[in-house]
């Protein structure tokens, strides 16, 4: 909603979801996110799911 309300809808995912890999990756390089479908694209809910490769 706060995207759209500024217009930029279309960058939204960009700028909120494509950095939650990195920032995992940055905290802790052995969690795993994987996703797939978020609120952003479309989806009802987020699907997040964290993996520790040990």
């Amino acid at each position: 909603e706060t995207y759209a309300e500024m217009g930029l809808s279309h960058i939204g995912a960009i700028l909120s979801c494509g950095r939650d890999g990195s920032l995992c990756e940055g905290y802790n390089p052995e969690v795993t996110l994987t996703r797939t479908q978020t609120i952003m694209s479309g989806a009802t809910h987020c699907d997040f799911r964290f993996k520790i490769d040990k």
